[in-house]
């Protein structure tokens, strides 16, 4: 059982255990409990027979049976359904799987690593959480502690980060300011390795060389709470801005800043995509709708698509 904050890397640490291990050369198989509905994780885990139900066309093996051999990671297991809990313990104490509308057992080899963020003890006195495979599972826990815990690590995580942007974005490497990684250390991290990376993709993709402190977000730079919204200073405006219609400024504005991005990430959509926190098709779209194109292509060509 790994525990930790959100974002503090607990995949990585199963990741870990899994190449570690003897196993590492069996399957790795993934699931996150809290992303799937409730009604559909049993099917996942398990699979079906065919003619289980309505859409049931054909024999369908479940995570348990792909893993056999290999390593199973339940990922946010605090969120799985009750009911489904049940089933999960058997599984794990006498290791034999049922399809969905089966009659027959099969017999797996899998090891269970689960991970949460949330606090099993009180989900088991609120009854939301079975008491047996909570001792079931905890029987190996490990704690991951969050990133303020460890100021020690933010210089190497930092670099690190900067370098796999770098390398994905094709920029060169950047040097930076002493006072840049005195502030970081200083930061409370409440995303923990999550915000991290965030924060080193957009240095890689907007940043200067140096970077300095002025380039941090306004609440690194001023050691406030995180705010809700970043980009505060987009549009600097005087009583010389002619008067338009609201729907008019808002569609320049966002039109300007989607070709900020873009020009920042060297035309790169997928990229300005995560940037922008989008779906890239979605973005795709927005281009369209604007009627943006990249510099040297003719109108109604589409951007690059990478």
């Amino acid at each position: 059982m790994i525990r930790g904050e959100s974002g503090t890397g607990k995949e990585l640490v199963a990741n870990e255990l899994h190449r570690r291990s003897p196993r590492a050369g069996q399957p790795f198989i993934k699931i996150n409990c809290a992303a799937i509905p409730a009604h559909l994780i049993e099917d996942e885990l398990f699979g079906h027979v065919r003619g289980a139900f309505t859409d049931a066309r054909a024999d369908k093996p479940g995570l348990f049976e792909e893993a056999d051999g290999g390593t199973l990671f339940l990922d946010e297991i605090g969120d799985m359904d009750y009911p489904l809990q049940a089933r999960l313990l058997r599984v794990l104490e006498d290791g034999h799987v049922r399809r969905i509308g089966d009659t027959k057992e099969r017999e797996v080899d899998v090891r269970v690593i689960a991970a949460t963020h949330t606090n099993l003890e009180e989900a088991v006195k609120e009854k939301r959480f079975r008491e047996d495979l909570y001792f079931r599972l905890a029987g190996l826990p490990l704690e991951v502690p969050p990133l303020r815990q460890r100021p020690g690590d933010i210089r190497l995580l930092f670099d690190h980060f900067l370098d796999h942007y770098r390398r994905l974005h094709h920029t060169r490497a950047r040097q930076i300011e002493p006072e840049v990684l005195t502030r970081l250390e200083a930061h409370s991290w409440p995303g923990n390795i999550r915000e991290l990376k965030s924060l080193c993709e957009r240095l890689v993709v907007f940043g200067a060389d140096p970077i300095t402190l002025d380039q941090l977000p306004a609440h690194l730079r001023h050691g406030g709470p995180h705010p809700e919204t970043t980009e505060t200073d987009l549009l600097h405006l005087n009583g010389n801005h002619p008067i338009v219609p609201l729907k008019t400024f808002k569609a320049e504005c966002e039109k300007r800043y989607l070709e900020s991005v873009l020009q920042r990430t060297g035309w790169n959509v997928a990229a300005a995509a995560r940037l922008l926190e989008i779906q890239r098709t979605h973005l795709h779209r927005k281009l369209a709708a604007h009627g943006t194109v990249r510099p040297g292509k003719e109108r109604g060509e589409e951007p690059d698509r990478r």
